[in-house]
């Protein structure tokens, strides 16, 4: 598991997905690798079960949109 130096909790919300998760919290829907990597208790299913505590690592701007163009990160 990678350690962040920064990170936040968030608390699951009905409906929620690693997806939408990402694009909240980064703005890349795309971009779900690191809440994978800091939640592995953390089942990789459809839905996210109401509640669950999850943390976000925060990350620097360099480790956002890697693979997309400057222009659109």
């Amino acid at each position: 598991m990678i350690s962040y130096q920064q990170y936040k909790t968030y608390i699951s919300q009905p409906n929620d997905r690693w997806d939408t998760i990402a694009y909240e919290f980064y703005g890349d829907c795309y971009n779900f690798s690191p809440l994978l990597e800091a939640n592995p208790s953390v089942a990789i299913s459809p839905f996210i079960p109401a509640g669950t505590e999850l943390i976000i690592p925060v990350l620097d701007i360099t480790e956002q949109n890697q693979d997309l163009p400057p222009w659109k990160q």
